[in-house]
């Protein structure tokens, strides 16, 4: 019987799904992070060695034939001198896999929409969009770097809450909630402290920043004019990186949209002004269908057919 083993690969963890010729998943494993900038290349093939090991033990008999491997891998397509390095170091270690690998983006659009036209947007710690026309033509939007990108993501909301911070302390803005939050919730005995505190624990640390993004939230709740209001921007940054996608594969036409990622589970606060810049731009927001794994599988499915 022939297996198809997908692969959704982040920056926190990464699911190895199995399924059989039906499509169906009959197995997964949880693993570390496979972003090769944080665990090294090494780090990469150790994990697909112990992750693809330990998933096909949920397959039927020893004579499991592996038809084909996508993995969704962290930043790839952004450098193509390391993209060749890892590709290589891939199939070297792993001649007997028929392995497609794609962006991580692209299988959480596949198990988002289940592999049909559309766009898919992630916001989570960074921001990106991906999307496929009816054409199969492929585009992504976003996710460049967070010191210059990463726009409405829960970084970008993190980096928010610590300038509005410091806006309010100079009495640049009203105080608001925000204020009291914000020295409540750090600790600070002195409004200066944030300093030290910010450059010792939180400089260089993505989810760490993105972390205060709970504090803005917090405040926005509270009705912090200044915290709403960047909620309100993050949703507009984030339809343009929606509307970058579109732009580029689905020129005039309607598409369909889903999103996923923590910043999407705010609540109204960010949905609410995101659906309905959508909606005026002819886009319709739908729940996503799967988990990235299912699109991982999917693909996999898919790049086997078109490799025959």
């Amino acid at each position: 019987m022939k297996y198809y083993i997908g692969i959704d690969g982040g920056g926190s963890k990464t699911i190895f799904a199995i399924a059989g010729e039906d499509g169906k998943v009959l197995g997964t494993v949880q693993a570390e992070s496979a972003f090769y900038k944080q665990i090294g290349e090494e780090g990469v093939i150790e994990l697909l060695k112990n992750g693809v090991k330990e998933v096909c033990a949920f397959a039927e008999g020893d004579g499991t034939e592996i038809a084909c491997v996508c993995f969704g891998m962290p930043a790839w397509g952004e450098s193509p001198v390391n993209d060749k390095v890892i590709e290589e170091k891939i199939l070297t270690t792993f001649p007997e896999w028929n392995i497609h690998i794609v962006n991580d983006c692209e299988v959480g659009w596949a198990g988002s929409l289940l592999a049909k036209p559309g766009i898919n947007i992630v916001a989570g710690t960074g921001s990106i969009a991906f999307g496929k026309n009816e054409a199969g033509e492929t585009a992504r939007c976003g996710g460049w770097s967070e010191w210059f990108s990463d726009e409405g993501s829960g970084y970008w909301l993190g980096m928010k809450c610590v300038q509005l911070f410091s806006r309010q302390s100079d009495c640049r803005d009203e105080k608001g909630p925000l204020y009291r939050i914000v020295r409540e919730s750090l600790n600070l005995s002195n409004d200066m402290d944030i300093v030290d505190l910010f450059e010792s624990e939180y400089l260089h640390k993505r989810d760490k920043i993105a972390s205060l993004q709970r504090l803005l939230l917090q405040a926005a709740d509270e009705g912090d004019i200044y915290a709403m209001d960047a909620y309100a921007q993050a949703a507009k940054e984030l339809y343009d990186i929606v509307f970058g996608v579109k732009k580029q594969i689905f020129k005039e036409k309607d598409c369909m949209v889903s999103c996923s990622g923590g910043i999407f589970k705010t609540g109204d606060v960010i949905r609410k002004p995101f659906v309905k810049l959508l909606e005026a731009d002819g886009m319709k927001l739908t729940e996503s269908k799967a988990e990235p794994y299912v699109g991982a599988v999917l693909l996999a499915k898919y790049y086997e057919k078109r490799n025959r």
